[in-house]
């Protein structure tokens, strides 16, 4: 089977903080991603890493990453301080077209707006970088967007298959809730959250209301003077950097 991951950070101890990591220590958070991985990947299968393996090439790092089941390669990204020709990837690119079953997948570390195949729906784009909340790629699915990172922060620290990408995108979403792109109330863009229900909502900087048929439910007189409030704010705060 064919797997994809990113943004592991074996014996980053900020990361925790960074990203809100449920783990009280970097050896806990490790032994955590070595155990879920294995018990996912066998040693015949293959997983991609879509970059930011570890910072530092530190003997603990070095052996987290050989304790790792399968056949490993390597999208690179912006904190994986390997050579080109190291010896633990089967090869490291910065950039990938993956074909599987007549399927095209786009692997790059980093998030891309439009890449090959995307305006004929034929292609995934899979990638990392951003340490996004699995919320995320419920979000990039409900925008009809086969966009999904595969970071282990986005995916209970677990590598995910092809298998389950595709089912991922090809689930039926009912009852969805027709979503503006801007807030009607602060006109800062809109994103799509689903909470453990399975209700959608969107979330602004000015408020955040659950959404059916097509329009908003709970928007108050409140939420339209508070956000009146913020742009008095941002203008006058623009006001006074101009100033000095």
């Amino acid at each position: 089977m064919i797997y994809f991951t990113s943004d592991l950070h074996f014996g980053h101890n900020n990361i925790i903080k960074y990203c809100n990591r449920p783990f009280k220590s970097t050896e806990e958070m490790d032994e955590t991603i070595i155990e879920r991985w294995n018990k996912t990947v066998r040693a015949k299968d293959t997983c991609y890493i879509l970059g930011d393996v570890f910072m530092y090439n530190t003997e603990h790092n070095i052996k987290c990453l050989e304790r790792l089941h399968g056949h490993i390669y390597l999208i690179r990204g912006n904190h994986d301080p390997f050579k080109d020709n190291d010896n633990h990837f089967g090869w490291i690119k910065d950039y990938f077209k993956l074909r599987v079953d007549h399927k095209k997948f786009i692997l790059c570390h980093f998030p891309i707006l439009s890449w090959d195949g995307m305006e004929r729906g034929i292609s995934y784009h899979l990638h990392g970088h951003q340490h996004n909340p699995a919320s995320y790629n419920e979000e990039q699915r409900y925008r009809g967007i086969k966009r999904y990172d595969v970071g282990v922060d986005a995916n209970n620290f677990t590598p995910i298959s092809v298998e389950e990408i595709v089912a991922f995108f090809d689930k039926k979403i009912d009852d969805k809730p027709a979503v503006p792109d801007v807030c009607p109330y602060c006109a800062i863009p809109t994103k799509i959250y689903m909470d453990g229900n399975g209700q959608f909502f969107g979330q602004c900087m000015c408020q955040r209301v659950l959404l059916k048929g097509n329009s908003f439910e709970g928007a108050t007189l409140d939420w339209n003077e508070k956000a009146s409030e913020m742009r008095r704010e941002i203008k006058h705060e623009s006001s006074n950097s101009l100033r000095m």
